[in-house]
């Protein structure tokens, strides 16, 4: 379990392009995404594809996230 100064560090590492880091904070909140999706959805499947694109969205949209405050 990373901490949230790792969990940061990692962003800032995803935001410059480091697929690798992308992944560790794929990995970190895979599972409280899918749960959260699923227990909303009901269905593996659509639980699957919507946690999907989650990932693909914050992929997408992590040259414009900025530091919260």
């Amino acid at each position: 379990m990373q901490s949230p100064e790792e969990l940061k560090q990692l962003v800032v590492q995803a935001k410059s392009g480091d697929s690798t880091a992308f992944s560790a904070l794929y990995e970190h909140y895979l599972t409280p995404i899918f749960r959260f999706v699923f227990f909303r959805v009901r269905t593996h499947e659509d639980a699957e594809d919507l946690t999907q694109h989650v990932f693909l969205k914050a992929w997408s949209a992590l040259p414009e996230f900025g530091p919260s405050a």
